[in-house]
């Protein structure tokens, strides 16, 4: 069995208790960090609206596509040599990074500036980010502003076995998506 597991995710009941244990069940946990696709409506507001706000702070996300994290749990899976677990993650980048790769793949200049939480849940409603993206960001933004998605990142590309798309590519990827 293999399960994935996201930044709120516990361990599914039959793992963390000892069944696996005492019925010698083989499985594999993969945790991913997140999808650079999960911030496409934040990406196409920015390019629409022309102004970048980005949390405060410095920590860093392991922002990769979805479709390497697909690629690599397919490559576990068909693995009879599979670890147990796995941290799925792209090289952890700060959101400046992120709007700096972003600003430069859609041909943009624009200020970024840096928000507290309040202040930036708000923007991203005033860029005309959809309500429930809004959610989504903001139920997980503690989580992430504390490193929750800042660890190493060796896991993808060893699954993968290949490089991990290069994160401007993935950035203008999901900006040319539709």
């Amino acid at each position: 069995e293999i399960y994935t597991l996201s930044l709120h995710d516990a361990l599914p009941i039959s793992i963390s208790n000892e069944q696996p244990k005492k019925e010698r069940m083989k499985y594999t946990i993969i945790r991913n960090n997140w999808y650079l696709d999960n911030e496409k409506e934040l990406l196409k507001a920015i390019q629409k609206k022309k102004c970048c706000y980005i949390p405060s702070g410095k920590t860093k996300v392991g922002w990769a596509l979805e479709k390497d994290y697909a690629e690599a749990s397919a490559n576990v899976f068909t693995d009879d040599d599979a670890k147990m677990i796995y941290e799925f993650t792209g090289k952890p980048r700060t959101y400046k990074e992120l709007a700096e790769t972003f600003l430069n793949a859609a041909g943009l200049s624009c200020d970024i500036v840096e928000k507290e939480k309040d202040e930036y849940i708000e923007n991203l409603k005033k860029v005309g980010l959809k309500n429930d993206a809004v959610n989504d960001i903001e139920s997980i933004y503690d989580d992430i502003m504390n490193g929750g998605l800042d660890y190493p990142y060796h896991d993808l590309k060893t699954a993968l076995g290949r490089d991990i798309t290069p994160f401007d590519e993935s950035v203008q990827e999901v900006l040319n998506s539709k």
